[in-house]
């Protein structure tokens, strides 16, 4: 219960970040899709990872879903760094600190879920 709590409040986090992206991209005539080479080194999962959570059953899908969300969010706190050190667009920056102190916090948190399983 206490995994699926936090799987809702992250994606309730992270749909408006990634609407909020994908709206910038369109108004600075950027394609909205994934660049290629953006993948598992970035935590991304990929569709052999997707399969093997879909088959995970149990405590086994709850230590499959927390160690690829903590690779997940690891990437997106790594880019977010980035673009808070290099990024031209104080909006983007705004949104990149949002993304580091919440995902952070977040890691944490499924750390702790983790260690309890």
């Amino acid at each position: 219960a206490r995994i699926t709590a936090l799987a809702t409040k992250i994606k309730a986090a992270q749909v408006p970040e990634i609407e909020q992206m994908t709206g910038w991209l369109k108004t600075w005539n950027e394609p909205a899709q994934m660049a290629s080479g953006h993948g598992m080194g970035d935590g991304m999962m990929g569709d052999g990872d997707l399969k093997k959570l879909d088959a995970a059953q149990g405590t086994e899908a709850a230590k499959l879903f927390l160690t690829r969300m903590i690779a997940h969010h690891e990437g997106a706190v790594t880019m977010a760094q980035t673009e808070i050190s290099q990024g031209k667009n104080p909006d983007a920056i705004q949104l990149s600190k949002a993304i580091v102190t919440s995902q952070t916090a977040e890691i944490q948190e499924m750390k702790g879920l983790l260690a309890s399983l």
